[in-house]
């Protein structure tokens, strides 16, 4: 089934019955690190995840290479930065 509009890889996994990056881990064989790359969008597929993920859980190869990745986190300092001198 193709989608319309913007799905993130999350939403996809998901709607497949897939709900925490450790189940996809276990369903596809891969670590639980590199699942949770995949599932936040911090890793892309590749063609060969894609089909591997395709063979093990049903996700059609089509709807896996039309996602989008998710939004990237913000990254949030310690400390705020030390003004500059003269200003």
């Amino acid at each position: 089934m193709l989608y319309s509009g913007r799905v993130t890889l999350d939403e996809l996994f998901i709607r497949h019955g897939i709900q925490r990056p450790s189940d996809l881990a276990k369903k596809v064989g891969l670590t639980r690190q590199y699942a949770h790359l995949l599932w936040t969008g911090k890793r892309l597929i590749s063609r060969k995840m894609a089909q591997r993920i395709e063979a093990k859980t049903g996700i059609p190869y089509v709807d896996l290479m039309v996602t989008e990745p998710g939004p990237l986190p913000k990254i949030q300092r310690s400390r705020p930065r030390k003004p500059l001198p003269g200003a």
